[in-house]
Order: C-alpha cells, then sequence, then structure tokens
C-alpha cells in the first residue's frame, strides 16, 4: 500500500457509496487493509457483508436517489467515498439523472449539513469528444458529451464543484480512465463475450493507448484523496501511466480463451452504424443493450492518453499494479470463472 497513505489522516466513519460494485468493494477491502474500523457500506438491499468486512463494516441498505435514505447513511460520517452512479451507455437518460445527478445532489447537501469530506469517482468520459483529440489533462476542456453516461457525470461534476464553491463542501474528485481486473463488467465479461462471438473487436487495428487503469490502482487515488489536504477543490485523472494497447489487451485476452487474434474495423466504417445501430435500438424499442454504441465507440477508437502527473506530484501518487500483474489477475479470473 502507498507509504503516503496514513490512516490518522482519514476523517471515519467513511461511507461507500455503491459498496458492493466492482469498485466499491476493492474500496472497502483497502479501507480494511489500512486500519479503518468504522466503515459503512451503502448501496441497494440485496448483498450480503463478506465474511471478511462482518467486524468493522455496517452495511445500510438504500436507495441513492432517496432524500431519506441519504441522510440516514451520512448522518456522523467523517468522509464519503461517492461511487454510486448508472454506469452503462444504453441506460435511458432519465434513469442516468436520477441516480448520478439528483443521487449526488442530495448526498451533497448532506455532506455540507454534516460537514463530511467528499471524494467523488467520476469519470474520463466528461471530457466528452475531445477524449481522444491529444492528452486530456485535468484542466482540458471538455467536449461535447457522446450519451447519457458522459452528459450526466458532466453534470455531476459541476454539481460538486458548485457545492463546493458556494457551500464550501470539502471535495476531491477523481476520473477513472479504463478500470479493469478480475471482475470488471465491461473491460473483461464484456470483452470476453465479444471474442468468443467472433465479431471485430478492434478500432482501426489497435494499435493504440487504451487508457488501461487496473483498479486497485485507482482505490489507491481514491483514497489518497480523502487523506490528503493537497486533494481539496482539485480534480485528478486516474490512470495507470501504462501505455498497454488495445491490441495488446485484447490479443493477450484471446490468447487467455484460445481464441483467434481479434478482428479489426476501420472507423470510417463503424462510426457512422454506430448511430444508425442505436436510432434502430431506439425505434424497435429494444431494451438489451445493441453491440455498439457512440459513447463505447469513443472510448475504444484511437490513442486515449491520461494524464497523471498531477496525482503524482500533489498527492504521491504511484500506480502500484502494472500491466504485467494486473493482466495475470485478468488472466486466472477468466481461467477460473469465464472459460
Amino acid at each position: 500500500m502507498n507509504k503516503e497513505l496514513k490512516l490518522a489522516e482519514l476523517k471515519q466513519p467513511v461511507v461507500v457509496t455503491g459498496a458492493f460494485g466492482f469498485l466499491g468493494k476493492r474500496t472497502i477491502d483497502a479501507l480494511l487493509a489500512l486500519g479503518a474500523s468504522k466503515i459503512v457500506a451503502f448501496d441497494l438491499p440485496g448483498f450480503q457483508l463478506p465474511e471478511e468486512w462482518q467486524e468493522n463494516v455496517r452495511y445500510i441498505q438504500g436507495d441513492i436517489s432517496n432524500k431519506a435514505d441519504v441522510k440516514k447513511m451520512i448522518e456522523g460520517a467523517g468522509t464519503v467515498i461517492h461511487l454510486a452512479a448508472m454506469v452503462g451507455d444504453w441506460i435511458p437518460l432519465p434513469l442516468h439523472r436520477k441516480v448520478t445527478v439528483e443521487g449526488s445532489r442530495a448526498l451533497f447537501e448532506e455532506a455540507v449539513s454534516n460537514d463530511t469530506r467528499v471524494v467523488l469517482s467520476s469519470s474520463i468520459v466528461v471530457y466528452g469528444d475531445k477524449l481522444t483529440t491529444n492528452p486530456s489533462p485535468e484542466d482540458k476542456e471538455w467536449g461535447k458529451p457522446v450519451g447519457p453516461y458522459s452528459i450526466c457525470k458532466q453534470r455531476q461534476e459541476k454539481l460538486a464543484f458548485r457545492y463546493h464553491e458556494k457551500e464550501s463542501m470539502w471535495l476531491s474528485v477523481v476520473r477513472p480512465a479504463n478500470v479493469y481486473g478480475a471482475g470488471s463488467k465491461p473491460w473483461v465479461h464484456d470483452a470476453v463475450e465479444a471474442l468468443k462471438s467472433g465479431a471485430p473487436i478492434l478500432i482501426d487495428g489497435g494499435d493504440f493507448n487504451a487508457a488501461l487503469v487496473h483498479v486497485d490502482n485507482v482505490v489507491q487515488m481514491l483514497l489518497l484523496a480523502a487523506t490528503k489536504d493537497e486533494a481539496l477543490g482539485q480534480v485528478f485523472n486516474g490512470g495507470d501511466g501504462n501505455s498497454a494497447t488495445w491490441k495488446q489487451y485484447m490479443s493477450d485476452l484471446a490468447e487467455v480463451l484460445e481464441l483467434p487474434k481479434p478482428k479489426s474495423i476501420p472507423l470510417w466504417l463503424i462510426k457512422p452504424l454506430s448511430g444508425g445501430i442505436e436510432n434502430i435500438w431506439r425505434i424497435l424499442k429494444l431494451k438489451k443493450r445493441p453491440p455498439l454504441t457512440r459513447e463505447a465507440l469513443n472510448l475504444v477508437c484511437a490513442e486515449t492518453i491520461i494524464p497523471i502527473q498531477k496525482a503524482k506530484d500533489l498527492l504521491g501518487y504511484v500506480p502500484e499494479v502494472g500491466y504485467e500483474e494486473g493482466f495475470e489477475e485478468v488472466k486466472q479470473y477468466v481461467e477460473k470463472e469465464l472459460m
């Protein structure tokens, strides 16, 4: 664990929203490893505390879009690591808005009332259609959103800073890149299904930076943002700084699955198709996610550079999991769960 992380600098109790999600579970595991003993896992009903959480983690069931549930969750909290959001490119805009934007508004209101520190997990999708046009440092001007997910992540961040500037809310923001690791839905489960289908999965050969970040490195940055005064009022890109390409990652995954090398399709052909496919799905009112969306295409279509120097300079961030180690974890998971 990063030597910069110190339990004494963490305001407890710590609430983790979206606690049973891919990122949430890793965050709570890391908090326990750090020595935190007052942790609240906030999520929808229906989950069960892992045995190793039983002693130091309290599970509060609720809906982030329900103000009464949020009030109960945040009462007395020193820090909230806010992960709860709708994550997906084929979820209706009203649902994204209800959970990601209005749920965050309810949380920010209570955080101000309770003098609670907020660490918001945003996303590199806030860069919109400028994501793949030159590097994306934290102060880069945002482009136009390309789908409901990026629309609402932009709104969520703007709302957070409004509360920070006008209501003096204690705030830090981390923008994770493409988070992979054992259990990742888009970059492991969905990628495996796409490879098994034999459909083209690479754009223009995929020989460009994929902006992959291992989940444990994102967690490390979230905890640094929760414990460092230098993080207050700041935004940090959550990346690895590695140069792994989509071609490398998908080829490695195909090898694990004992499948042929991934196929590619040119951007000039697939880009206009993505919008057409979305329109057909809407006309037919199909609920199942289409094989391609503009939002997904925006994440994989070209070189994506996510600088992390700011986090290194201000937080002492050093990515602890490199690509080789991170992919080995993915390999073992795929062999055990998805073969």
